[in-house]
């Protein structure tokens, strides 16, 4: 893409986000946590890789409003106050506790609770993007309905589909592997039977039976099935068989054309950099985390994001809140650090957080939050 077409694509969706875009030379710091690499169906309906159905991508760490600020905020004092060993060469997240400790102990850690205070005292914002993999495996499904009016409920219906896929995830699974998803050649087929795995699972589960949103999905997928010529098969055809997640470059694209007059210092990702390379985006670079202490404070802190969220996806609401009601003062204080952290970059700039996960999960994880916090 020329720097033209990156101009446009920012302009375009600050539009549809209804924000203005961001101008400001802030400086940015990334590390990243849960890449899967390859994300693939394989033949007979299982994954290659099951953690990354539980885990989710993340790439973020910390945007400060210049240069100077974060040159000046010391970040070695903080990694000295930490303790780790004399023949520690730099700050990693297993750092942080033992990784045989279940999250109740770790929320509670005093390394945590040191690392985000000092994010929260400084003069760093936090900034993050979010990849839920089987969500973004899917949507290309309900985009291909060819349906340009449904606006806005797009997203009601891509969560119907990814939280029926994930609640009836073998089955799914097969039927997407029988088409050798994401590369169908019987298209109508693929259509014809689609309709009928959904119907299944509406015969079969309640939850899904007396769901208006699956209902309208259902629907819409059988009118597709019904008349062929209509199909907009371009996002399901002609990609790599089996293939649901390849890269994650986009993720690393996208802070750098939305911020387009920032500096970005990415963690060295040895698959990133040749497939970043001949970009027209000259506003990045990748630094050795040897060298670079923000990038490993920002490391710690998508660790300890990405903890939280898994802890809040492996619990109901009814566990959370009998969870909060016995939480000690270090985690409440922790969990709420957290949030306001939260809080104070989306109020920054709408683009400091990004999230491509299903609007039910979403919804999940704010109450849980708001559990937690209160």
């Amino acid at each position: 893409m020329s720097i033209e077409e990156f101009v446009k694509l920012r302009e375009a969706e600050a539009a549809i986000h209804r924000v203005k875009p961001c101008n400001e030379k802030w400086e940015f710091y990334y590390d990243e946590t849960g890449n899967c690499r390859k994300f693939r169906l394989k033949e007979g309906g299982n994954f290659n890789n099951r953690e990354a159905l539980s885990h989710y991508f993340i790439l973020g760490g910390l945007v400060f409003d210049s240069k100077d600020d974060a040159l000046n905020c010391n970040p070695q004092a903080l990694i000295s106050s930490l303790g780790l060993q004399a023949n520690v060469a730099e700050l990693k997240s297993h750092h942080l506790c033992p990784t045989d400790w279940d999250f109740e102990h770790f929320i509670r850690q005093d390394k945590v609770t040191k690392i985000i205070r000092w994010i929260c005292n400084s003069k760093a914002n936090i900034q993050y993007s979010i990849e839920n993999n089987l969500y973004f495996a899917l949507v290309d499904i309900v985009d291909s309905l060819n349906k340009p009016e449904m606006g806005e409920t797009l997203f009601s219906l891509k969560d119907a589909l990814y939280r029926a896929a994930n609640a009836h995830l073998d089955d799914f699974a097969l039927f997407l592997s029988n088409y050798g998803f994401p590369d169908i050649v019987q298209t109508e087929d693929f259509w014809l039977d689609l309709t009928y795995t959904l119907d299944d699972i509406a015969r079969e589960d309640n939850t899904f039976g007396d769901d208006s949103w699956f209902s309208i999905l259902r629907n819409m997928v059988k009118d597709n099935a019904r008349h062929p010529a209509q199909q907009e098969n371009i996002l399901i055809t002609d990609n790599k068989k089996f293939e649901l997640q390849d890269t994650y470059v986009p993720f690393y694209m996208r802070p750098c054309y939305t911020f387009l007059y920032a500096h970005h210092n990415f963690d060295e990702e040895k698959q990133i950099i040749p497939q970043m390379s001949g970009l027209a985006l000259d506003n990045y670079c990748f630094v050795d985390s040897v060298n670079e202490p923000l990038i490993q404070i920002s490391d710690c802190f998508v660790s300890i994001l990405s903890k939280i969220l898994f802890f809040f996806d492996s619990k109901t609401l009814n566990e959370i809140e009998e969870y909060s009601k016995n939480m000690d003062a270090t985690s409440k204080q922790n969990f709420k650090t957290m949030y306001s952290l939260i809080v104070r970059a989306d109020a920054k700039h709408k683009f400091l957080i990004h999230n491509v996960n299903a609007i039910s999960v979403l919804a999940d994880h704010e109450k849980k939050w708001n559990i937690v916090v209160s």
